[in-house]
């Protein structure tokens, strides 16, 4: 009986810390809340400036044009197939975002919009396993034309489908491709577009943040050449509208 009295002695002692310790974990808690917890349309800001902006242009850089041509060259394989169907499946979506239509081109001498070519290599960095590449033309402010390569072979060991690997490839590029030039760092928000994070943490396709700033990017009320300063308040506007309708 004794050993009971004295357990409970114990079990209150420690209740009654824990009361008076609950007050600073909860205003530690409140100031973790107010650093990461900052209204979505404000991290969606933030998110948008970080990878479209860069020291080198800081201003709007998109494409004007409601009407793209496309051209898929390269390798005909068991891959290039996947990636050319997985491809054409991203290009709906990004009509729907964007509001650009994606013409297709089928002859060689034709000069798209757009080329992307599948390579029957892998295109490899030290850390990444795999990697795509996107390379653009600027004219006025304005993108004027991209050239998209796409490796279709595995690195060494790797064991991802080929929609896991390109699936991502094709999500990361494309945004870079329409005007998301950087590679944000300090978003709490999850997107494809990050390079820092691990294989197993990295998104793998459109996150519903990426595909929030891809519809702001493409709103009328944005044009190419839109400093940053003119930009943000429009942005803040576009967010507000785009974030209420997703609650």
């Amino acid at each position: 009986m004794r050993g009971w009295h004295s357990g409970l002695r114990q079990w209150h002692g420690a209740f009654r810390h824990w009361q008076r310790a609950l007050p600073g974990f909860a205003l530690l808690l409140l100031v973790g809340s107010c650093i990461t917890g900052a209204p979505r349309s404000k991290q969606l800001v933030d998110l948008f400036e970080e990878a479209a902006y860069r020291q080198d242009r800081n201003v709007i850089t998109r494409f004007e044009k409601s009407e793209l041509t496309i051209a898929l060259r390269g390798e005909n394989g068991a891959d290039s197939t996947d990636a050319r169907t997985l491809l054409e499946s991203r290009l709906v979506r990004l009509t729907e975002l964007s509001g650009i239509s994606f013409v297709p081109l089928d002859h060689e001498n034709d000069r798209p919009d757009i080329l992307v070519i599948f390579e029957p290599r892998t295109l490899v960095d030290t850390k990444k396993n795999f990697l795509c590449l996107v390379s653009y033309r600027v004219s006025d402010f304005a993108l004027a034309g991209l050239l998209v390569r796409i490796g279709t072979q595995p690195a060494i060991g790797e064991a991802q489908s080929v929609e896991e690997r390109i699936g991502r490839c094709i999500d990361h590029e494309m945004m870079h491709g329409i005007g998301f030039i950087s590679h944000p760092l300090n978003s709490f928000l999850r997107t494809v577009m990050t390079t820092h994070q691990g294989t197993t943490q990295r998104a793998r396709r459109w996150t519903e943040s990426d595909e929030l700033l891809i519809r702001a990017m493409y709103d009328p009320r944005l044009t190419s050449g839109m400093n940053r300063e003119v930009a943000e308040p429009i942005l803040r506007e576009i967010f507000i509208e785009l974030v209420a309708e997703t609650q």
